[in-house]
């Protein structure tokens, strides 16, 4: 082992795998050695603005370098302090952090301090992210246990192989993985496409997004796309997304893609919008019932196959929830299932709970508005979630059909939303039906001298099956 100015940090990555203490050295370049945790210190206190108080013991200027980066990117203190409560207490840490990790690392994390979040991680690739062998050796470790475990119960189904023949597999497969990595994030390339510049050198299409120019070399990117690099990408054997959730299947890009449509492991998000919880999709009942008292007992409405898969029913809003701009008077939301507000303009009513052989939907509407867009004009968003991935989603199509008094209907049919869709992506996506404030007065219901509305609706499940 090196001194601790020239260690080898690939060797002390692999000291410290292995040994019984570690690496002191190896760790003492990682990780800091003393930092305050008290959650004022970090935007957990009660004044918001207070400063960040750091200890100056060692440690100290790894633990400040972390926060004024973060900082500079907008994260805010609460979550920076989420940040280093689970164990990222320096800048090189943190960019061994795999940004699609964040969502499970942070439910409780908002979804555009996760953004920064990723910006952050991806910025540090460019100059402390730890040497590229560090990651390699991690892969490398797995990938040559997994092999020796395969080649041990299977000894029988590899006869007709020689171990160089194998070895050799082993070691292209592995030099290929190392070709294909994004330079930027240390990812393999994936769809839907690859970026490469004037010189050649390639980028995946989410590091591309947040790169004017190559960030190689610097030139401008070229439209000319490396279709064998594309192709290779798709043949080669990688992990299902769902791996860090518990899921060991290893599938090349399109027999991943349909695995993934219904890995038994897939996260959900949960129906009731004011709950950030996520769990796997496959215990949405159980954390229905554990956390917000709903069974399938309890369901507002059990269908049976073979019967008519259709119901009615209704919401009722005040008046002034149509005309609410920020800043505004406390509005109360009246509904048999009503949410609660974020704020005075974004509502939510629901989740309407529905099981149809012991398969749970919800249905959920919900007002926003886009300030961008009109600060006094709002949208309805009015969607179907099924407690299932998207291959049981598949399986069904819903109409729902918005109606008044006077006889005019809106009708809208698609496909369920899985709970694997955070209702960012709903929103973003329209995968749902959309109403402006107007056109939802219009088909409402006037009740109590015009100080309140019902909305009425109909919705029919069908099963394709």
């Amino acid at each position: 082992m090196k001194s601790m100015t020239t260690c080898d940090i690939t060797s002390g990555l692999l000291d410290l795998l292995s040994a019984p203490d570690g690496s002191k050295t190896f760790y003492s370049q990682m990780v800091p050695q003393t930092i305050d945790d008290s959650p004022a210190a970090f935007g957990g206190g009660s004044t918001a603005a207070s400063p960040i108080s750091l200890a100056t013991e060692p440690g100290h200027e790894m633990t400040q370098r972390l926060v004024e980066h973060c900082l500079s990117y907008g994260l805010t203190r609460l979550s920076i302090g989420q940040i280093m409560e689970r164990g990222f207490r320096s800048l090189q840490l943190l960019s061994l952090m795999p940004p699609k990790t964040i969502p499970t690392k942070f439910p409780e994390m908002c979804d555009r301090q996760r953004s920064l979040l990723r910006m952050c991680i991806r910025a540090l690739a460019t100059y402390s992210k730890p040497e590229y062998q560090v990651v390699r050796a991690l892969q490398l470790l797995e990938e040559k246990t997994r092999h020796s475990r395969t080649y041990l119960e299977n000894g029988d189904t590899h006869s007709n192989l020689s171990r160089k023949e194998i070895t050799g597999a082993v070691e292209l497969m592995n030099s290929v993985k190392k070709v294909l990595e994004c330079p930027v994030c240390y990812q393999i390339y994936g769809p839907p496409r690859i970026w490469q510049c004037t010189n050649g050198h390639l980028t995946c299409d989410e590091c591309h997004e947040h790169s004017t120019t190559c960030p190689l070399c610097r030139s401008a990117f070229s439209n000319v796309r490396p279709l064998a690099v594309e192709e290779l990408s798709r043949q080669l054997p990688l992990k299902c997304k769902n791996n860090i959730l518990g899921c060991d299947v290893v599938l090349p890009l399109r027999d991943r893609e349909t695995h993934e449509g219904s890995c038994e492991y897939t996260p959900g998000h949960c129906p009731v919008l004011s709950c950030n919880s996520q769990f796997l999709i496959k215990d949405t009942l159980q954390h229905m019932e554990s956390q917000h008292n709903l069974s399938v007992e309890s369901a507002s409405l059990r269908l049976y196959s073979g019967t008519n898969m259709s119901f009615r029913s209704s919401i009722t809003m005040g008046s002034n929830c149509l005309n609410s701009t920020r800043g505004g008077s406390g509005v109360q939301v009246s509904s048999s299932s009503a949410g609660s507000s974020v704020d005075q303009q974004n509502w939510w009513w629901g989740p309407q709970f529905v099981v149809y052989e012991n398969i749970p939907f919800f249905f959920v509407i919900s007002r926003r508005v886009i300030e961008q867009v009109d600060a006094h004009q709002g949208y309805f968003f009015f969607w179907l979630w099924i407690g299932g991935n998207q291959i049981e989603a598949r399986r069904f199509l819903y109409t729902l059909t918005v109606e008044s008094v006077d006889g005019e209907k809106l009708s809208y049919t698609t496909t369920p939303v899985s709970l694997c869709q955070p209702v960012s992506m709903i929103r973003e996506k329209q995968t749902c039906l959309l109403l402006t404030d107007s056109a939802v007065q219009r088909l409402a219901v006037s009740t109590d001298n015009n100080r309140a509305f019902k909305l009425q609706y109909r919705i029919e499940i069908i099963d394709k099956k």
